[in-house]
């Protein structure tokens, strides 16, 4: 026991630190403390870096289709135009031979 319990007094659990007591940090403790905030604040960042790098993700993905559509229809425009310009170039050849 000790002296409060033996002076017919009762434990007072508030001191103790399981019980939400304050006591002193031991220096270990502290800098683990520190170590736990620099974890986190280095999370956060990580988490921010990744919605950025998702953002920039989506943008290069919607402006790669957006080429590739633009692609798309120059391709078409020129295989008209190709396919008219060899129609047209037939046409001559016939009209000579004739």
């Amino acid at each position: 026991m000790n002296e409060q319990q033996e002076k017919g007094g009762t434990l007072n659990l508030e001191l103790l630190p399981c019980f939400g007591g304050s006591r002193e940090i031991s220096p270990t403790e502290q800098a683990l403390q520190r170590q736990v905030a620099a974890l986190e604040e280095r999370l956060e960042q990580m988490r921010l870096s990744r919605r950025v790098l998702m953002r920039i993700l989506e943008r290069t993905e919607q402006d790669r289709r957006v080429e590739l559509e633009n692609l798309r229809r120059e391709n078409d425009r020129l295989r008209k135009k190709n396919y008219f310009l060899a129609r047209l170039s037939w046409e001559n050849i016939r009209q000579r031979r004739q």
